[in-house]
């Protein structure tokens, strides 16, 4: 089960903002802080796949990314026995792989990398066991002629029903104009929404059907230096268990 999102962004959203008129001005502050070149950090799309039981890897499509814009990738799983995730091919990193043993074995880590026009429109990952179930989440974001790991943080709590997760705190940013990305899974389904605190913008949620997880992503544009943080609330059908968070900035260049 595969969805996608493309976002309007560049020279269209400008061309716009310059049309309104002068008391509307504040208005290009939704576009968040500009990057490297003067040119807005951006959300461009979003996308995200998930499999229920059986398998050792998904794939997820998106449209083909622009070179220089930058790409990131959040992965969740479960499974009954120890279970880890494979880097994807190209990408760096971003928050170090969490794997708790929980009722279930849980897996959360998150990758990022510039565009360079080798993504095509699709990219498989790959996990260590054939897990009870996957979930994948993309973003891409322009204004980042070098995007840059700055910050990071993860939190995780296990057996417990609270249905809320924090993403961690970072320590304060080292630029004003950077990008904060948070991820979070739970070993649970049913999740029919989630809500953000801190100012995050929901990217992606989802709710896997027969497979016990769900999974979140969420954006904030930054033009302050500060520590980051946010806690994900699920909105779900059932009790919840373990779940884990996690949250890194990058910096335009």
């Amino acid at each position: 089960m595969i969805s996608r999102r493309k976002f309007v962004t560049g020279g269209a959203a400008l061309a716009a903002y310059a049309a309104l008129p002068a008391q509307s001005a504040l208005r290009v502050n939704n576009l968040g802080g500009f990057g490297g070149g003067g040119k807005p950090i951006a959300l461009v799309q979003t996308a995200k796949a998930v499999v229920d039981s059986g398998a050792t890897t998904l794939e997820i499509t998106y449209n083909a990314p622009k070179v220089g814009n930058l790409l990131w990738l959040g992965v969740f799983a479960v499974d009954t026995s120890a279970i880890n995730i494979t880097t994807p091919t190209g990408y760096s990193v971003a928050n170090t792989e969490v794997d708790m043993s929980a009722t279930l074995e849980v897996v959360c880590g998150t990758y990022f990398k510039k565009a360079d026009g080798t993504e095509g429109t699709a990219i498989t990952i790959t996990v260590s066991v054939a897990a009870n179930g996957i979930a994948i989440h993309f973003m891409e974001f322009s204004g980042f002629p070098n995007p840059t790991k700055d910050r990071v943080a993860t939190a995780s709590r296990n057996n417990t029903t609270a249905i809320t997760i924090s993403s961690g705190t970072t320590a304060e940013t080292s630029a004003a104009k950077e990008i904060a990305i948070a991820f979070g899974g739970i070993e649970k389904n049913g999740i029919t929404s989630a809500t953000l605190t801190n100012s995050f913008t929901a990217a992606e949620i989802t709710d896997g059907p027969l497979a016990p997880l769900g999974a979140a992503s969420a954006y904030k544009i930054l033009d302050s230096v500060g520590a980051q943080e946010t806690t994900i609330t699920f909105v779900d059908t059932t009790a919840n268990d373990s779940a884990i968070g996690m949250i890194s900035t990058f910096k335009t260049s």
